[in-house]
């Protein structure tokens, strides 16, 4: 007699576990190497879009600058313990997708995050930015971006020069 699988009874994973980043050098490796061998990366985390970060992974600097032609979703990272975020997309000139699901509490550096990312334009006014300090840069050269961000708690902020033309009235 074969043995049947009762509704209670837990099915087995057909899919294997999928690591996480566990430290901010290993995620820079990652994305490095994603560059040049997407399927190999992928085969050790998963499509990009869905990476695992751990609680280590603090610092984003610098993680996609000068990838001009970069446009992958990462809605779905979290990046809740991430607290440097400067010059993420420094130069992805291409990349223009949506972070509003972002937690973005924890970070205080947000030099030049987007600086240059000459095509981005998705709305990040429910971004919780009130602990941030550092806002210089951060949409510099980001043409495209014409948002309304008048709902951005800056009183933190303590570095806000060249920050963008287009910033809302108020907050320069």
């Amino acid at each position: 007699m074969e043995p049947s699988l009762s509704p209670s009874t837990p099915q087995p994973s057909l899919s294997p576990t999928i690591p996480c980043n566990r430290s901010n050098a290993e995620l820079l490796e990652a994305v490095l190497n994603w560059f040049q061998s997407k399927a190999t990366v992928e085969t050790q985390y998963g499509p990009m879009g869905d990476w695992c970060f751990a609680i280590g992974v603090t610092s984003m600097q610098n993680l996609f600058f000068g990838k001009s032609t970069f446009n992958k979703d990462l809605s779905n990272w979290d990046v809740s313990s991430v607290t440097d975020m400067s010059g993420v997309f420094w130069n992805a000139r291409s990349f223009n997708q949506d972070l509003s699901s972002w937690d973005v509490s924890s970070v205080t550096n947000m030099k030049s995050m987007f600086s240059g990312a000459s095509a981005f334009n998705q709305g990040v006014s429910s971004w919780d930015v009130s602990s941030v300090t550092t806002m210089k840069s951060l949409f510099n050269g980001a043409r495209s971006f014409n948002q309304d961000l008048s709902s951005w708690d800056v009183s933190s902020v303590t570095d806000m020069s060249d920050l963008g033309r287009f910033f809302c009235h108020g907050h320069e």
